[in-house]
């Protein structure tokens, strides 16, 4: 599934994805990330982006919140109580992934469900590719180290992986 986004979805996303990354450096949090080459703002903003796509297209509340620690909240809760985390991606390879969190760091408790979204900077839209239930991503077989430290990766094609259905 596909979402477009229009200028006002890219404004939106671009001052609350800064304002999150203040409120968070304000607090000393950052973000963990593979690719070095991109600020905290950038992938701030992506995530509010694919946020907002996902919450546009299965008509569920944004919350554009700008407090710091909001990875100890869900981005959305859907209309069954679902609490759901969205991960945004750039590159088309990416899969479904999450840092195993070290003691005292967000555990992902208050999670149900990982979504995935595939950003397309031209024309700018974004792709819903998938989610899986926390259980069957926080895993031990999908465990791996690429290099930052032990985190699950969950590729497209495996089955515990959902496709999006419209």
């Amino acid at each position: 599934m596909y979402v477009a986004l229009i200028e006002t979805d890219q404004r939106l996303a671009e001052r609350t994805g800064r304002g999150r990354s203040a409120a968070s450096s304000a607090v000393g949090a950052r973000n963990k990330q593979l690719d070095w080459r991109r600020s905290n703002v950038e992938i701030h903003i992506d995530g509010v982006i694919g946020e907002i796509a996902f919450c546009r297209y299965y008509g569920l509340f944004f919350d554009e919140r700008v407090t710091p620690g909001g990875g100890r909240r869900p981005d959305v809760v859907d209309q069954y109580g679902n609490r759901i985390d969205v991960k945004a991606a750039r590159r088309p390879h990416d899969r479904l992934m999450l840092y195993l969190p070290k003691p005292g760091e967000n555990n992902y408790e208050n999670i149900d469900i990982f979504v995935l979204t595939r950003l397309h900077r031209y024309p700018p839209f974004v792709e819903i590719v998938g989610w899986a239930y926390k259980t069957d991503l926080m895993r031990a077989e999908n465990l791996q180290d690429v290099g930052y430290g032990p985190t699950y990766f969950l590729n497209e094609n495996d089955p515990r992986f959902h496709k999006m259905i419209p």
